[in-house]
């Protein structure tokens, strides 16, 4: 299981943060580059571009947690927004199954 919790509020153990400034931390801000649904796509299109090297900052964090989801079985992803308002690590999480699946898969 992966999920995404609100850093404020849960502290589970081995969370992994994933707000700013972490690798994976969204680099667009809601009012100077859009709304908050616009940002969250802004920050996808961008994880996307980065996924594409395998040698980014971005793919190797993926890539630990996919090590680390293996290894523990689940995963806890923490940032401030979720869940009262969309979050970009939704996307983080999307992404994480999706790469999953692709390697079940590929079996």
């Amino acid at each position: 299981m992966i999920r995404v919790v609100n850093v404020k509020n849960e502290h589970p153990r081995g969370m992994v943060r994933v707000h700013r400034p972490s690798p994976l931390g969204n680099p667009f801000y809601i009012g100077k580059d859009g709304t908050r649904e616009q940002v969250i796509a802004k920050y996808e299109q961008w994880l996307a571009v980065k996924l594409s090297n395998a040698q980014s900052t971005q793919s190797r964090e993926i890539a630990s947690l996919l090590r680390l989801y293996k290894r523990r079985g689940e995963l806890v992803l923490g940032c401030f927004c979720f869940p009262e308002f969309s979050c970009h690590a939704e996307v983080i999480a999307r992404t994480l199954r999706a790469r999953l699946e692709a390697e079940r898969q590929s079996f």
